[in-house]
């Protein structure tokens, strides 16, 4: 009977040198089945499982087409989500050992940045397109996501307020392009909807999450009144509009003053 082997390298370190170790293993004997088709049979069950629970639930109270949209935007939420890793310490100073970086690097974005420092799983608007985070996308998305891992869309709420990637000063980094740039204050919105939603999904309302959120809130609404409300109104001013090219409005015909009022 022919066997199913597979041939791996494995590094390790011997000597003080990396080498490769051969391994091989007998996949048929690990599975315990008799070939491919037992395998793809036995895989099946579960795949057909998981299949009829997603329809079930995004058909919950809706017709054909909007169980297909939301069944289409949960796979699109689940899919985007990678590691998002970027120390701007690093970033400024260099890989120890190596050339220094240029000196552009001393003054260009995200240069005042250099406590950030992120090693986290986080939603992207597209892994392909715009393969990094977004605060207020982060506060939508972290909404939509509450229906189906209310977990993971805490934490991505409780990341932008963690010591690693919250600004000393209190503000919240933007988007990597420029994280100094102001976006609409969606967080507290989205951490309340999420409580509040929270005991239809999971049973239980999470006190513990909001009092987290609201530490770290408090920290950057002081920068918001220190740093964005020069009329002393509590009505904060400039930011990234966003919509990139389908803007609301024609942004190189702005009023002479230069302001411009969120919609939300």
């Amino acid at each position: 009977m022919r066997r199913s082997w597979c041939h791996c390298s494995e590094p390790s370190t011997l000597a003080g040198d990396l080498q490769t170790e051969a391994v091989e293993v007998d996949v048929r004997a690990l599975v315990g089945l008799a070939g491919p088709a037992a395998l793809q049979a036995e895989a099946g069950a579960p795949l057909v499982t998981r299949s009829r629970g997603g329809a079930e639930l995004t058909a919950a109270g809706a017709g054909a087409d909007g169980a297909m949209i939301r069944r289409q935007a949960f796979a699109g939420m689940l899919w985007c989500k990678q590691l998002f890793y970027y120390d701007v310490a690093r970033w400024r100073d260099g890989d120890p050992g190596q050339p220094p970086p240029p000196d552009q690097r001393l003054t260009g974005r995200n240069a005042r940045w250099r406590s950030f420092d992120a090693f986290d799983i986080m939603s992207m608007p597209d892994k392909w397109e715009y393969p990094w985070f977004a605060a207020w996308d982060l506060a939508f998305q972290a909404v939509t996501l509450d229906l189906v891992d209310p977990d993971r869309a805490k934490d991505q709420l409780l990341a932008l307020l963690d010591d690693r990637l919250l600004h000393p000063s209190g503000q919240l980094p933007a988007y990597e392009w420029e994280f100094s740039d102001t976006n609409p204050p969606l967080q507290a919105w989205a951490a309340l909807r999420i409580y509040r939603r929270e005991p239809a999904v999971s049973g239980r309302a999470d006190r513990a999450f909001l009092e987290r959120m609201l530490h770290g809130l408090a920290l950057n609404f002081g920068w918001w009144v220190n740093r964005r409300d020069r009329s002393g109104r509590n009505l904060f001013e400039g930011g990234f509009l966003g919509l990139d090219n389908i803007s609301v409005l024609d942004r190189s015909a702005v009023e002479a003053q230069g302001l411009i009022y969120w919609s939300l």
